[in-house]
């Protein structure tokens, strides 16, 4: 039985996946990289919803996954690997996709440097890259991370203690089904209100 598609344009896409404008969608589709797009007689594109979402978990930043070059960290667990190939519209669409300032907004005591350091160190909430200059983070993934993170030091979650140990690397389950507070929404939505009165939008 074949599947009901829902086709999207590629503003209906940066609404999903903040950050991914139109022209680095453009970008993509040149460089033959990017979610399968269908090209219309007009010069415009549709995009497949359901295929989108599983490329946009498919971006996974490999730092992330399986740390900085040179680390010698282990192999990552299956979950840390996990992209979604075969979830769900419905199962997606429960994923908040928000930026890298949306992050701050959201995760109390963190700074845009502490989350820089994270992005490096390949530690901190799962991060996506669909573009090399695109960063989208989940939102409900970043407070579940919040919550489990011990204190302050969460820069320093991937490494070794002063006794040598290990570091734990903190993996959101996969599936994870958090329901965003009404609180949480509102950090969300003040730091875009902020960011479409202060930014350039493809910024």
């Amino acid at each position: 039985m074949e599947r009901e598609i829902n086709w999207l344009n590629p503003n209906e896409l940066e609404v999903i996946a903040p950050g991914l404008s139109a022209s680095r969608l453009r970008s993509l589709r040149a460089s033959e990289a990017g979610p399968t797009a269908w090209e219309l007689s007009d010069g415009s594109s549709l995009y497949d919803e359901l295929e989108f979402r599983r490329w946009l978990e498919g971006t996974v930043d490999q730092v992330w996954v399986y740390g900085p070059p040179l680390a010698r960290l282990p192999l990552p667990s299956k979950a840390r690997e996990y992209r979604y190939r075969d979830a769900t519209l419905d199962e997606l669409r429960r994923r908040t996709y928000i930026t890298k300032e949306q992050l701050v907004a959201l995760v109390p005591g963190l700074t845009p440097y502490k989350a820089q350091q994270m992005r490096s160190s390949g530690s901190g909430p799962r991060f996506l890259r669909p573009t090399p200059h695109t960063i989208i983070y989940v939102a409900e993934e970043a407070v579940w991370w919040s919550r489990e993170v011990p204190s302050l030091s969460w820069v320093h979650e991937v490494g070794y203690t002063r006794q040598g140990e290990v570091r734990r690397k903190l993996t959101p389950p996969v599936g994870i089904n958090i329901p965003l507070t009404e609180m949480e929404l509102s950090r969300i939505r003040s730091r875009q209100a902020i960011r479409g009165r202060c930014e350039p939008s493809n910024g």
